[in-house]
């Protein structure tokens, strides 16, 4: 069973960011990188049009490459003052410019518009949270999942922003039962409960098999 966590934006922000000073500290600088990227990728995109039909192999790289250590920068900085969610968004931003150093045909004006989409969303959570706003990382998802789609990621999933560490929990069991062996005969008697849930006896056929299981589940544990 899933962990159950506080569903609350605002416990979300507590346990994310308990002093909100190293944020503001580092959220101008955050904007510049976020910022000088996408007019890399855009500078980059406007000399790939001018020498469309020609080697894009040939096209020099350097404008992704500058992009894309702008991001890693950014990366740093929200892993350092502890945006976990955030910075898994940039980590995937620099993922995806990584591609664009490797594949320069990859970056495309709507490429291009991504990434610039994902950094208007990623400043407008970070001045959020500095806010003291109610907001989520997972309303990034979207931003997220364009991003993602670049890379042709294997899962996109709004948990991936989730900042609650995810863990089983065992369930408590008010009710007992003695240990049951799982034998011919609790078959038999399953098949019966079984069999009258089909013709309509549900309450008692439905309290046969509670029985039954809660019988299976403490020979388990009895092991």
């Amino acid at each position: 069973m899933q962990s159950k966590v506080p569903n609350s934006k605002a416990a979300e922000i507590n346990l994310t960011v308990n002093d909100l000073g190293p944020l503001a500290w580092v959220l101008d600088e955050l904007r510049k990188s976020l910022d000088g990227a996408a007019k890399a990728l855009k500078r980059f995109v406007r000399e790939a049009e001018v020498a469309r039909g020609s080697d894009l192999a040939a096209l020099d790289a350097s404008q992704l490459r500058i992009a894309r250590q702008q991001l890693h920068q950014a990366v740093g900085a929200l892993e350092m003052v502890g945006l976990a969610g955030p910075a898994r968004v940039l980590r995937a931003m620099e993922a995806a410019v990584q591609k664009f150093v490797q594949q320069p045909e990859q970056c495309s004006q709507e490429a291009a518009a991504k990434i610039e989409r994902a950094s208007f969303a990623l400043t407008e959570y970070l001045e959020g949270v500095l806010a003291d706003k109610p907001v989520s990382a997972v309303s990034l998802f979207p931003q997220y999942r364009d991003i993602q789609e670049l890379v042709r990621a294997d899962r996109i999933h709004p948990a991936d922003l989730w900042p609650f560490e995810w863990r089983w929990l065992e369930p408590e069991l008010a009710a007992t039962a003695e240990p049951r062996n799982y034998d011919d005969s609790a078959r038999a008697a399953m098949d019966q409960s079984v069999l009258q849930l089909m013709r309509g006896k549900a309450p008692q056929a439905a309290q046969n098999l509670k029985e039954l299981s809660l019988g299976f589940s403490a020979r388990q544990a009895d092991r």
